[in-house]
């Protein structure tokens, strides 16, 4: 029986074939790193410090707790270590400082896991030295509101401005040698149903979906030998 197939399947060979499946291997590894951001990096130039790069590796493992997942490198600038602002306090710090104008950094709280209203105060600021201002924001492209200032560990209310969640919590240096910033921690936070978020999903059915494609395509090319 003659079976007339698509010049490309025609010419594929084994090892033509394993070279796409190492190809396609190869693409979803890159898609994977770029979705969970597993590496930042901001740089900045200080005569307080000289040149240097602080390199920011983003926890995104963080699911269900009630601190800081990620460093927003487009809104932090003039510190070092954010990434140390990440995650449960251990008492090791970010530090923040002033250069040409006063540094900041900006964390998420992860999303689905905003900080909510709650009765009293709604989250706490861990830190070591100097004077730091807090704002709070749903949404990277609008001005964040100013919720108070503070040294060392300082707790604050949602309520103080009338909001009933926040996502982001930028910390700025105000005063002395530098501001030291441990950890975000909220009393009251949202909760992503079943521990898993709509990054995962994708991920997941991404990955699922490349795997069925494989598979059809190894299963044709078996039906063509067949033929043959």
């Amino acid at each position: 029986m003659n079976l007339k197939l698509p010049l490309s399947f025609k010419s594929f060979s084994r090892k033509r074939l394993g070279k796409l499946f190492l190809l396609v291997f190869i693409v979803q590894i890159f898609v994977f790193c770029s979705q969970c951001n597993i590496m930042q990096i901001s740089s900045s130039n200080s005569p307080f410090l000289g040149d240097f790069c602080v390199y920011n590796a983003v926890k995104n493992s963080y699911k269900n707790d009630s601190y800081a997942n990620e460093l927003i490198n487009e809104l932090s600038y003039y510190y070092i270590s954010g990434s140390d602002a990440l995650g449960a306090p251990d008492g090791v710090f970010s530090r923040i400082f002033s250069d040409y104008s006063s540094g900041l950094i900006t964390l998420d709280m992860g999303n689905n896991e905003q900080i909510l209203d709650g009765t009293g105060d709604d989250f706490n600021v861990i830190a070591g030295q100097g004077t730091y201002k807090v704002k709070v924001g749903n949404n990277l492209s609008q001005v964040f509101v100013d919720i108070g200032t503070a040294e060392g560990n300082q707790s604050f209310d949602l309520a103080f401005i009338g909001w009933e969640e926040a996502r982001y919590i930028q910390i700025e240096y105000i005063s002395g040698l530098y501001t030291e910033i441990d950890a975000i921690e909220a009393f009251y936070h949202n909760w992503i149903e079943n521990g898993t978020d709509s990054t995962e999903t994708n991920t997941s059915l991404f990955v699922l979906s490349s795997i069925f494609i494989l598979i059809s395509i190894r299963f044709y090319y078996k039906r063509k030998k067949s033929f043959k």
